[in-house]
């Protein structure tokens, strides 16, 4: 079976837009082969935190930083989602908070 030159454009052009798709949500912080849970949080002051800051439990990096805006259940407050990785535990009775290293 002869393959001709529209088909062989067309398989480059499908895969060179997967790889862009990929290549840009990878450079956002997002990882697509990666599976996490997400929580959001509501704190007073988000001073310092940014979009794909570094979720971490006892200094090991679990997850990060997804969105940061305000909060339209809780006025005057910050809305913070985030994601951890789905192997770690976070139980309800689980504090979050903000800290500078």
């Amino acid at each position: 079976m002869k393959y001709t030159k529209e088909i062989k454009a067309a398989v480059v052009v499908i895969a060179s837009l997967s790889l862009l798709f990929w290549g840009y949500g990878y450079l956002k912080g997002k990882d697509i082969f990666s599976h996490y849970n997400t929580y959001i949080v509501h704190f007073d002051n988000v001073e310092g935190l940014t979009r794909s800051a570094a979720i971490t439990i006892n200094g090991l990096a679990v997850g990060k930083i997804s969105s940061i805006d305000l909060s339209k259940t809780h006025p005057g407050k910050m809305q913070v989602s985030f994601q951890v990785d789905s192997e770690i535990p976070i139980t309800k009775s689980t504090i979050a908070s903000l800290y500078e290293p």
